[in-house]
């Protein structure tokens, strides 16, 4: 999946470390980050003696460390990459870190002034978070839950596709978790939401973070309990039916949860998915 970039290492702890020559650059503006490109690569801006003020620390690759531009100065010769240009570039750890640098950089840029009070927030030096000075409110970045889910029945999977994405591939129920509601029980929701069906032997696949959404995706698989007939949420969905694993074609992308697991059900016997 997107984030699978051993041995490669992705660390995110908070440090209030300094800019220094050759630290990686990022400037984002409307959750996309300018990039050079080169013959499908994705290279960052690097820093060059300057203010170092304006820079904040967000994470690391490996050696590398990443700053987000405060001033979202825009390096000549730079193109503005959203998340779904980003998935066609390479190397795959690079294209990563990109994803996530918008993720919390539009994070920062939508946090700027308390939700409270209205006071400018700070920076705090502590751990990744804001602070309002005025009124004490702590913001940390969001991160939203959300199932993905493949409901079975012998041989076939239901596959869906969102209203206004018909020409994109199908995909397996999904929907976010709801205030005081259990991840297991946003799964059972989501199901009977969106194709009327009631599931059972709930089996917990992977999670995967997931920038473009600021989610946090849990993958399930689970059996049919009942009548098999799809009742779709026509507000929702364009379509929804039952697909045989020998139908489902090879090639999937796999970079996102949904993807992969797909393809792991056209490969693996029900056996093997439940246990």
């Amino acid at each position: 999946m997107l984030q699978d970039i051993a041995p490669h290492i992705y660390d995110n702890t908070f440090a209030p470390y300094a800019v220094e020559e050759g630290d990686y650059t990022v400037t984002i503006e409307k959750r996309r980050i300018y990039l050079y490109e080169e013959e499908g690569r994705a290279l960052f801006p690097v820093y060059r003696e300057g203010d170092k003020e304006d820079y904040l620390y967000l994470f690391s690759v490996d050696e590398k460390r990443f700053f987000l531009d405060l001033k979202r100065r825009i390096p000549e010769g730079t193109k503005a990459c959203t998340f779904h240009e980003l998935q066609h570039l390479s190397p795959r750890y690079l294209v990563y870190g990109a994803c996530v640098a918008i993720q919390l950089g539009s994070w920062y840029s939508d946090n700027v002034y308390c939700g409270r009070c209205g006071k400018k927030n700070v920076f705090d030096t502590k751990e990744r978070m804001l602070t309002c000075p005025d009124c004490h409110t702590a913001i940390y970045p969001r991160i939203n839950p959300c199932v993905i889910t493949g409901v079975i029945h012998d041989d076939e999977i239901i596959m869906t596709q969102s209203l206004g994405w018909e020409k994109k591939h199908f995909g397996l129920v999904a929907g976010f978790a709801e205030i005081g509601e259990s991840i297991e029980d946003c799964v059972r929701r989501e199901v009977f939401e969106e194709v009327g069906l009631h599931v059972r032997d709930l089996t917990f696949y992977k999670s995967q973070p997931w920038p473009q959404s600021d989610s946090l995706l849990f993958g399930f698989f689970c059996r049919l309990d009942g009548d098999p007939s799809i009742h779709r949420q026509e507000s929702e969905l364009a379509q929804a039916l039952w697909v045989d694993r020998k139908e489902i074609p090879e090639g999937r992308d796999q970079n996102s949860l949904t993807g992969e697991m797909i393809e792991y059900f056209r490969t693996h016997e029900n056996k093997e998915i439940f246990g």
